[in-house]
Order: C-alpha cells, then structure tokens, then sequence
C-alpha cells in the first residue's frame, strides 16, 4: 500500500496581443495568471498542503525589415512552485515559489522560398530568488529565497527541405551557468559553491534530425541528440560528473 499520495492541480488564464506600430516594427506583450494547488498525504507528520497564485508576463519588440527577417529582442518571467518529487515537507510548504527572468536577443529568416529556415538567439536566464537553506538565519518553518543563479548561452537552429522527399533539422546551443550567490558554508559548503558552474547545465548540446519520404505513404527518419558533461544538481562542489552522451533515435511512419 503507497505510504503518500500527492495530488495537485494547476489551472492558468493568459492573453497576448501583437501591435503593429508600422509595417516593420511590432511590439508584443502577454500575460498569465496560474494557481498551482497542491495536497500531499503522508504517513506520519499529518496532511500537508499549499496554494500559490502567481503572475508572469512576456513583452518584446520585433523588426522586420521584409518577409524574410525578423530581429527580436524580448523579457519574460517565470517561477517554479514548490511540490518538488511530488511532495512536500514542513518548511516547502510554507515557502513561496522561486523566480526567474530572460533576456533574449535573436533573428529569424525564411530563405529559399521557404525551404530552408534558420534562427539564432543570444539569452541570459536569471533565478533570482532561489531556495536557500542558511543555517545563520534560517526560519524552522520555511526556505530562504536569498541565492542566485544565472546561465548565458547562444543557439541556433536550421530547418531545411532538401528537396521534394528529404528534410533535414538541426540545433546547437553553448551555455554557461553560474553560481552567484549561496547559503551559509555550514549547509552542505554551500557558500563555497559562489562562481562555480551550476548543476545539471552541459556546456554545449545539439541535435541533428532527418526524414525521407518514401511514398505517399510511407516515411523514414534517423537523428541523434546529445551533450557534454555536467555536475550535479545539489554538488557543484564535487569532483562528481555526469558523463556527456549522444542518443541515437529512428522512426518509420505509416499514413494510413
């Protein structure tokens, strides 16, 4: 018999409009309210239980010289409630979500009359108010939301139809995540941790996808996905790494 359940609910409302300034020049701007709600059963200890209704919004500002270009530069928000694994604990239950920004700067174009379309974006991604245990001021009750981290990257995409029956997808993306503020060194050595390259963030990932229409029935793809190495999540201090990879995936595809 399970010893916990953990069951939630998440219900959002959003709108996004674009306005035309001219015919080059756009601007863009949406809104989003969620309600995350979230009971966990437990063993022992008693039910526990939390609610959060957040807001998040995007904006940005596009130009498009032609039909074929658009230049973009856009701001968004986004948070991460707490309900980690599918649960919760006395203090996760009493702590706010945490918060994140980005910052993008990218293009778009449309070549070859549409057969081949490419996109390159410069981003930074900030979580500004990350859950922090500090042995120095911490409440018995809930988390601090006092560290920070942030991750810089580029990518890019293409898109191509080789010709009538080959088509052909790639990406790359080159990123850095840091560590810019952590907790008290008596918790696991965190403070120890500031500079140092965040868990779980592969220094360069990428993936190659192609397909082959055999007929009109029937099609063909091979691709492969894959990344460099990366610490651990909650161990950037350690010597630990998780090896890189490539995936290799195949499909055939019947229309019936």
């Amino acid at each position: 018999n399970p010893a916990n359940t953990f069951h939630s609910t998440t219900t959002g409302v959003y709108g996004q409009d674009t306005l035309h300034l001219t015919d080059r020049w756009k601007l863009l701007a949406g809104v989003r309210h969620d309600v995350f709600d979230g009971e966990y059963e437990r063993a022992s200890g008693g039910p526990l239980s939390r609610t959060d209704r957040m807001w998040s919004h995007r904006e940005g500002i596009m130009y498009q010289p032609d039909e074929h270009a658009n230049y973009y530069l856009s701001h968004g928000t986004s948070f991460n409630a707490s309900g980690d694994l599918y649960q919760f604990d006395n203090r996760t239950t009493n702590t706010p979500p945490e918060q994140s920004r980005n910052y993008e700067l990218g293009a778009k174009w449309e070549l070859l009359d549409g057969d081949l379309s490419m996109r390159t974006a410069l981003f930074r991604t900030i979580k500004y108010n990350e859950r922090n245990a500090d042995a120095a001021s911490a409440s018995t009750t809930n988390y601090l939301l006092n560290a920070q981290r942030h991750t810089d990257g580029i990518e890019f995409e293409a898109a191509g139809r080789i010709n009538s029956k080959l088509e052909v997808f790639g990406s790359l993306a080159l990123q850095k995540g840091i560590i810019d503020k952590a907790g008290d060194p008596s918790i696991n050595g965190s403070q120890n941790n500031e500079g140092k390259t965040s868990g779980l963030t592969p220094r360069l990932s990428g993936s190659i996808w192609a397909t082959y229409q055999i007929n009109s029935q029937w099609r063909a793809g091979l691709g492969a996905d894959g990344m460099t190495g990366r610490v651990p999540a909650s161990a950037e201090s350690s010597a630990n790494r998780a090896p890189g990879y490539i995936k290799a995936d195949a499909l055939i595809e019947y229309e019936a």
